[in-house]
């Protein structure tokens, strides 16, 4: 079945055996389990972790610290980009402040946990957070991102209007792919 991907990124955290140190890398993973989950009374999305998960780890830690989901595009840069935080790293280094500026994205959002901890079922942890902004590709070709704007239902409204940009990456038979074309069934 198709999914659709995604990916989460948060800033590092100080190691827990060492208060001092921070994390070398920023935890990332890959998604294929994102959904919303609700636009009212507060916009809400959810997502699956399997654990022990060093990224999940990262954002219960300090749960009022925000994290980022990020929408790849359907491109050869966007699979690379989910390529590389579903941990088969290639090398470079990626953080999730070259990720909010990335011209292979479709859409950003800014989230913080809602709740202290996820639900836990079995290997996995169900996760719940609230979306606090929305950033997308600017229409501009000089400017390469929007800045965030905070999320109300105006604002999910008017991304909803938003003209058509790139299309976000899938994830199909093992492999990434973009949508296809549109499927217009004969009217009756």
């Amino acid at each position: 079945m198709p999914s659709s991907v995604t990916i989460l990124t948060t800033d590092p955290v100080p190691d827990r055996a060492d208060s001092h140190s921070t994390i070398k890398k920023p935890p990332g993973m890959t998604l294929s389990t994102f959904t919303t989950l609700s636009l009212h009374p507060v916009p809400l999305v959810t997502f699956n972790v399997r654990l022990p998960s060093s990224t999940y780890d990262s954002i219960t830690l300090y749960p009022s610290q925000p994290f980022y989901i990020h929408f790849p595009a359907s491109t050869l840069d966007g699979a690379a980009l989910a390529r590389h935080f579903s941990g088969l790293r290639s090398g470079g280094k990626t953080t999730p402040t070259d990720l909010t500026g990335s011209e292979s994205l479709v859409a950003s959002l800014k989230c913080q946990m809602e709740g202290l901890e996820g639900w836990h079922v079995n290997d996995h942890v169900i996760v719940v957070a609230r979306v606090l902004a929305i950033s997308s590709p600017s229409p501009s070709p000089s400017s390469s991102r929007s800045a965030p704007a905070s999320v109300d239902e105006g604002s999910v409204l008017e991304h909803q209007r938003m003209e058509q940009g790139p299309e976000g990456l899938m994830y199909i038979n093992r492999s990434y792919r973009s949508a296809g074309p549109r499927i217009d069934p004969p009217s009756s």
